[in-house]
């Protein structure tokens, strides 16, 4: 079941990704048109971090309203939110490669955004990777990375289930029902 709830949440930041940078040039008027103006050009990485960050505003604005929340029940609820679906993208990078992708394009230390640190998951999951990658490494240390990993993701489960409390005991019954339909509480 979490793995389909993963595989779902990875589907719906992809598409609606894609959708934000679909619709970027669309909402270009002053800020640059069809050039890109000031976010960078097409395809620029400024234009990709524009796009998302709009993306995020407007996704938040709408949950915002779809729990009816007052601007300083907002105060108290946003950090809550974003706690939670740190911890949810944290798991989800510890997997498959996570957002970081292992490979390609966006995969290796490149996709990891200037200034922040890898977490406790994704240091374990590269360090594994890198094992297997390794020719000649042991049965031993790879079943020590393994170890390492599953630890590492039991801790970030226990975070991810503290932080979903900490935020539903805020929360009336309707906005409570309102994330789990959004899929931030389970």
């Amino acid at each position: 079941m979490r793995q389909c709830v993963a595989i779902l949440l990875a589907f719906c930041f992809a598409f609606g990704s894609t959708l934000a940078l679909a619709q970027a040039p669309a909402e270009g008027g002053a800020e640059g048109g069809a050039e890109g103006g000031g976010r960078g050009g097409r395809g620029g990485r400024e234009s990709w971090a524009g796009a998302r960050e709009r993306w995020e505003q407007r996704r938040m604005e709408q949950m915002k309203t779809d729990l009816k929340a007052s601007d300083q029940e907002w105060d108290v609820l946003k950090p809550l939110i974003d706690a939670v679906q740190t911890k949810m993208r944290d798991s989800m990078a510890g997997r498959r490669g996570g957002m970081r992708g292992g490979r390609g394009r966006r995969g290796g230390e490149e996709a990891q955004p200037s200034g922040t640190e890898l977490t406790a998951l994704q240091q374990a999951t590269d360090a594994l990777r890198k094992a297997l990658e390794a020719e000649g490494t042991s049965a031993e240390e790879l079943k020590a990375k393994l170890a390492a990993v599953r630890a590492a993701r039991e801790k970030n489960e226990a975070e991810l289930k503290q932080a979903r409390e900490a935020l539903r005991a805020v929360l009336t019954v309707q906005q409570e029902c309102q994330l789990v339909l959004r899929g931030v509480l389970d």
